[in-house]
C-alpha cells in the first residue's frame, strides 16, 4: 500500500518512518485487518527519494515475507507476523546509485512541487539503477531478482541466490522477469509490450543440482 496525501507522501522522511507497507484483507469482508511493516532504512539516508519508493514481495509457504526495496541490495525476510527474521542480497552489477534527493516543502500538489518531482523521477528513473521484481521458488530454496542498470544499457540484470546464497548475477533483455518453472526449465517473459500486442517468454537451464 501506498499514500498520496498532501503533506505525507513519499518525498518528506516521515513518510519512511511511519506508513506502512502491507495490509491484510478479510477476503470476504474486504475490510482491512491490520498494517504492517515500513520501508528499507536506506531510505532514513535521504529526505525524500518517491521516485524509487516502490517495492515487492513473495511469500513461502510457511507465510514469511521477502521484501526487496527499488535503492535496497538486501531483500529482507519476516515471519508472518512481520517481524524482521534476516536479510540477504548482493549489489547488481554496474548500477548507478547516485539517487537525486528530493526534498519537498510545503503541499506537494502545489504547481511547482508537481513539475520538479515529475521532472527528477523521469531523469532519475531513466538514469540510475534500481531493483525490480522477485520471484520465489520455495520448494528449491531458489530466489531470481531482476535489477535496471539504466534504460541507456542493453540489458537488465538477473539476480540467482539458491538458499540466500547469490549463485549467479547475469544479464538478461530489458523488463524481464522470472514467472515460473516446469521441468527441466525456468520461464521468464517480457513486460511492456502490450501496445504491440506482442509476449515474449524464454526458457533457460541452470546447470547444477539446484533441485535439491
Amino acid at each position: 500500500v501506498s499514500t498520496d496525501h498532501p503533506y505525507c507522501h513519499p518525498f518528506l522522511p516521515l513518510y519512511y518512518e511511519e506508513c506502512p507497507i502491507i495490509v491484510q484483507v478479510d477476503f470476504w469482508s474486504g475490510t482491512w485487518e491490520e498494517m504492517f511493516g515500513r520501508r528499507s532504512p536506506k531510505y532514513r539516508n535521504y529526505n525524500g527519494l518517491g521516485q524509487f519508493s516502490f517495492f515487492t514481495f513473495e511469500l513461502d509457504d510457511k507465510g514469511r515475507f521477502y521484501v526487496g526495496f527499488e535503492i535496497d541490495p538486501k531483500v529482507y525476510v519476516y515471519d508472518r507476523g512481520f517481524n524482521p527474521l534476516h536479510s540477504f542480497g548482493m549489489k547488481g552489477h554496474d548500477m548507478d546509485t547516485t539517487y537525486t534527493d528530493i526534498s519537498i516543502q510545503g503541499n506537494i500538489h502545489d504547481p511547482d512541487n508537481l513539475r520538479r518531482v515529475r521532472d527528477i523521477t523521469e531523469s532519475d528513473r531513466s538514469t540510475k539503477g534500481y531493483y525490480k521484481s522477485l520471484k520465489l521458488f520455495d520448494d528449491m530454496q531458489m530466489l531470481f531478482r531482476t535489477y535496471s542498470k539504466n534504460q541507456q544499457t542493453d540489458n537488465d540484470g538477473l539476480q540467482i541466490y539458491k538458499k540466500e546464497v547469490l549463485i549467479g548475477d547475469v544479464p538478461v533483455p530489458k523488463s524481464f522477469e522470472v514467472v515460473g518453472y516446469s521441468a527441466p526449465y525456468f520461464y521468464g517473459q517480457i513486460n511492456g509490450n502490450g501496445d504491440a500486442e506482442l509476449l515474449q517468454l524464454y526458457r533457460f537451464k541452470i546447470l547444477g543440482n539446484y533441485e535439491k
